[in-house]
């Protein structure tokens, strides 16, 4: 185990908590679907985004992005919010502003 350190200590973390939360994140693969479940989650905590027209699908981690949206905005936060995803490797946006 590793050793604690000042910061640790200060912020209430203790060892075994350092390395349990560690090496989960390192090694944690993350399901094509989990991927995409995660991504319509945050999307839609998002009340100024209206994504109801919007698809989502993950392969192998790639997202693509398809459907439209009535603002370029609401556009450039899905892309932002998919791109923040955690086992997301790539994203692929085919979403087009409505009229």
């Amino acid at each position: 185990m590793k050793q604690q350190t000042r910061n640790d200590q200060r912020h209430g973390f203790n060892e075994e908590w350092n390395e349990e939360w560690r090496s989960p994140l390192k090694s944690r693969h993350r399901t094509d679907e989990r991927i995409r479940e995660d991504i319509y989650e945050r999307i839609m905590s998002r009340a100024q985004i209206d994504a109801s027209d919007v698809t989502v699908e993950v392969r192998d981690g790639k997202v693509t992005l398809s459907g439209e949206v009535p603002l370029r905005r609401m556009k450039q936060e899905i892309e932002d919010i998919v791109d923040g995803c955690p086992g997301v490797k790539d994203v692929d946006s085919d979403i087009r502003m409505g009229a």
